[in-house]
């Protein structure tokens, strides 16, 4: 009887566990598609959802009463979930969390918070906060949004501290925690974001500690299960099977094969030295390496197509764009508008226009028959189905096309105009010189503003000069141009431009695939604990 009762709690233990394993994938699944409030409200702060978590807590200390575990390590990690799902507990009946809105130099001691109505109540705080300051921070030489700061005097029984919130900083104080959350039209008031747990935070992070605990001593204990793993001679002829194999992948060509001719680029040392130019790019001044990345990716999903750079992908397109317009890049990813459109996964441009075009980049999506324009025309009256945001998708990919040939994705002329400038940032951020805002410019771009005509002519013809020059053979001449075209960035975008440190990380960053590695890293080690805990269950439970 003693033998049943053991095999059905390893059953019910190994059973809930799986469950909830299931449960957080779907909900991962989940709130990638629909949002992180619709996955809490379906999954994580649902009753099911706790209940799991709860009857897995017993059902696991009543599993290590049973077997008498009496390794340290083991111990704690359970021991560290268990007090995790109090600390969490604790939270959600004790902690309040509401908002707090400010407004400058009028001193507030209320915060609004909701009830399960979703009914405002105004509660009073056990001190006084006012507004001394509110600034909007701005990435330099842009008008992107880098941060929100909210300067502020807290007071309490007749003492007062300075205090100040933003984006990335919170303020604790009084077992309170403020957070900037946003801010008043006129930029005069500002709302913060109350969180007062005393207790539930300290139980979770303790929780969270043991966990860390627990596990490196799991991996670094010589008597472990994880070691004995490690040690198994299966184990490594798997991981030497999977050497091989990546190596040889490694070794072949990437990416869909090209048909025809070797397609025109510049030369890997060229499309380089074109890479560390500087451009204004998403909001921000950058690497040109960067914006080259995301532009490939977004065509085919990596960051290169075959055998060639994201820098030679992003200056074919700029030089050759009727020749590059032909290269099978565009990922179709869904069967369902490859098979509407009759394409193969890897497509050119030119197939999604149904008549022949040369040079028609001027208004080329209604040049030559777009086979996308009736899907992208219904996808913006409102038909939001898979076909048409798919479409939408592709048709985006296009334009993305159409701009680097065209030049105008290139933002990478610093001015310093004399007035002010639509595309100059507002005086309340960026980056000044002799108290003028540094703009950024595409060649196609029109300079509303007087600045030098010697200037003005260089913004508008220099690229052109590039473009002609490598396209006569006169590499050198156009490498003499980039040259100096990285110079004239230095010498006229001086306090908007990174830092040596700050481009050298970026480019680093660039280079290495650090999240792709951490993925890995990370879901091999997840399965070998998983297997391993699997391993351990099955092995406990034998008569």
């Amino acid at each position: 009887m003693l033998l049943f009762y053991t095999l059905m709690l390893r059953k019910v233990l190994f059973t809930l566990y799986i469950l909830v394993l299931v449960a957080m994938a779907t909900a991962t699944v989940v709130e990638s598609l629909h949002g992180t409030p619709y996955a809490h409200k379906t999954f994580y702060g649902s009753w099911w959802f706790c209940l799991s978590w709860a009857a897995l807590t017993v059902v696991g200390i009543a599993w290590i009463l049973k077997r008498r575990v009496k390794r340290l390590h083991v111990l704690v990690l359970h021991a560290s979930f268990v007090v995790i799902l109090i600390g969490a507990l604790v939270t959600h009946l004790s902690a309040e969390r509401g908002t707090i809105h400010l407004r400058l130099n009028e001193p507030t001691s209320t915060y609004a918070v909701e009830d399960e109505d979703g009914r405002q109540q105004t509660k009073r705080l056990p001190f006084t906060l006012t507004l001394k300051d509110f600034r909007i921070v701005y990435h330099p030489g842009t008008t992107s949004v880098a941060d929100y700061v909210s300067t502020f005097e807290i007071t309490e029984a007749g003492t007062s501290s300075a205090e100040s919130v933003s984006m990335n900083n919170i303020c604790s104080y009084g077992g309170a925690r403020l957070y900037q959350l946003s801010y008043d039209a006129d930029e005069r008031g500002s709302y913060l974001l109350l969180n007062r747990d005393p207790w539930g935070i300290g139980l979770t992070y303790t929780g969270y500690a043991l966990l860390f605990i627990s596990l490196v001593w799991m991996l670094i204990d010589p008597h472990g299960g994880f070691r004995r793993v490690l040690r198994s001679e299966t184990l490594k002829r798997g991981l030497l099977t999977i050497g091989l194999v990546a190596m040889s992948v490694a070794g072949r060509p990437q990416g869909p094969p090209l048909q025809g001719d070797a397609l025109p680029v510049l030369s890997k040392e060229s499309a380089e030295e074109f890479g560390r130019l500087y451009v204004h790019y998403n909001g921000r001044i950058c690497p040109m390496q960067t914006l080259a990345i995301d532009f490939t990716k977004k065509l085919c999903g990596k960051r290169h197509f075959g055998d060639y750079t994201a820098e030679q992908v992003l200056t074919g397109f700029l030089l050759w764009p009727d020749e590059w317009s032909q290269a099978p890049i565009l990922r179709l990813k869904k069967a369902q508008l490859r098979e509407h459109l009759h394409l193969p996964k890897h497509t050119s441009m030119a197939s999604l226009f149904s008549l022949p075009r040369s040079g028609e980049w001027e208004g080329a999506e209604q040049a030559g028959g777009y086979r996308l324009k009736s899907l992208v025309e219904e996808y913006y009256r409102g038909h939001n189905d898979a076909l048409h945001q798919q479409a939408a998708d592709i048709d985006a990919r296009v334009s993305l096309i159409i701009d680097v040939a065209r030049g105008s994705l290139l933002q990478v002329f610093p001015a310093s105009p004399l007035t002010s400038h639509p595309n100059s940032l507002p005086p309340t951020g960026g980056s000044q010189r002799g108290g003028r805002q540094i703009s950024w410019f595409a060649p196609t771009d029109s300079l509303l503003v007087p600045i030098e005509p010697e200037r003005a002519q260089y913004i508008h013809t220099i690229l052109s000069l590039w473009q002609q020059d490598v396209r006569t053979g006169k590499q050198r001449e156009a490498d003499e141009i980039i040259r100096l075209l990285a110079k004239y960035q230095q010498r006229y975008g001086q306090g908007s431009l990174p830092t040596k440190t700050q481009t050298k990380a970026e480019r680093l960053y660039n280079a290495v695939p650090f999240a792709t590695i951490l993925f890995m890293v990370d879901l091999t080690a997840g399965l070998l604990l998983l297997l391993l805990f699997i391993w351990g269950i099955a092995k406990a439970g034998r008569p």
